[in-house]
């Protein structure tokens, strides 16, 4: 069982003294957790590994502001699947799966502050049907290729549902679940002792799409089904070990996301290009000296446009282990004070120095 207890608190100004203002609150959250999972596997029948599991959790969300009667949310969720990974001869699986899931809401409270009433939301259920096709074949111990074929459901979440979102959205109690189709083609090819490569192709047939729609009221948000959808893009992975002290690896994502049913609506916070390369070096023994490189092509910030600009952002970090469980990090973020956003309007961090000293009990 997990409990989350928090209090969230908002001041007349950065004095943090006065709350009297109308954007000024107090906010007391209660929430709690609970759940279980049970899998088993069986090799009883030649070349299969059949799995099968279950999966139950109950999440209760409980807030009020100060001086308001608490509102409480909860839903049930159940899981059921089996998969059976078959090898009719050792260079290649063959993996089916299928699961049910069912998402039940129990409970959503809404409160009027001009009645000072308690209301409920509408009780809404989601079931779903998911399955998978997996297939490998292993060239050699230097290549592999995997093709996967997926039907997979996103349930809204509470926060889709029901959240104010500190009165900028209006809740959507019916939104209803959201609906993929995937299909991938990757590889990792050892080019040498030295090189290896993964590339990756995917593509994305997206049903009932959950996108935040900005605007629908002056000011005002909501989550909401937009219909069709479609993401595709590639990752490419690459590394080289050019001394056995010495490492690079790069990454780069493409990803371009398309709303099918409404192309004016753009989705937010996901660069079509983003790259992040590291050098790994280690001039002595137990020491890491790591410089990264991370670069973030535009990115919308609103359903209807608004961009925040491409960046490019470097960091290093120096960690020396010693003892037996401990370990030291200095290190250096956004070495170059770049100024940059991730939601245009909401700076991030500059340059700025952090000292961690970890201890790690598992050996």
């Amino acid at each position: 069982m997990d409990r989350f207890i928090n209090t969230l608190k908002s001041y007349d100004n950065n004095l943090y003294i006065d709350q009297t203002r109308p954007y000024a609150f107090t906010s007391h959250y209660n929430d709690y957790s609970y759940g279980g999972n049970f899998e088993a596997s069986t090799e009883m029948f030649n070349k299969h590994l059949l799995k099968i599991a279950a999966h139950f959790k109950n999440d209760t969300h409980r807030e009020n502001n100060e001086g308001e009667p608490n509102r409480e949310f909860t839903d049930y969720t159940y899981s059921y699947g089996i998969e059976d990974v078959y090898s009719p001869i050792p260079s290649i699986k063959i993996v089916p799966g299928v699961s049910f899931n069912l998402r039940n809401s129990i409970k959503a409270e809404d409160y009027n502050s001009s009645s000072e009433e308690i209301t409920n939301f509408p009780i809404n259920k989601n079931s779903a049907l998911n399955a998978q096709l997996l297939l490998d074949y292993a060239f050699n111990q230097n290549f592999d290729i995997t093709l996967t074929a997926a039907h997979k459901t996103r349930f809204a979440t509470m926060k889709d549902r029901y959240s104010y979102k500190m009165g900028l959205a209006i809740p959507n109690p019916e939104l209803k679940a959201e609906q993929a189709m995937n299909l991938e083609l990757a590889s990792i090819m050892k080019l040498s002792d030295r090189i290896t490569f993964e590339p990756a192709l995917f593509y994305t047939r997206l049903f009932n799409t959950i996108q935040m729609i900005d605007n629908v009221l002056p000011g005002i948000s909501q989550q909401q089904n937009t219909g069709g959808a479609q993401f595709w893009g590639a990752d490419f992975a690459f590394s080289y070990q050019f001394l056995q002290n010495l490492k690079w690896s790069s990454n780069y994502s493409f990803i371009k996301r398309e709303n099918i049913s409404s192309p004016e609506l753009k989705f937010t916070d996901v660069p079509e290009h983003k790259i992040f390369s590291y050098i790994d070096y280690s001039p002595i023994k137990n020491m890491d000296f790591v410089f990264s490189a991370g670069y973030n092509s535009y990115r919308y910030s609103t359903s209807f446009g608004t961009k925040s600009p491409e960046f490019l952002v470097f960091n290093s970090q120096i960690s020396y282990s010693f003892a037996k469980f401990f370990r030291a990090e200095v290190g250096i973020n956004n070495l170059l004070d770049k100024n940059y956003t991730l939601a245009e309007g909401y700076p991030q961090e500059g340059r700025n120095i952090y000292v961690s000293l970890i201890l790690n009990i598992i050996k």
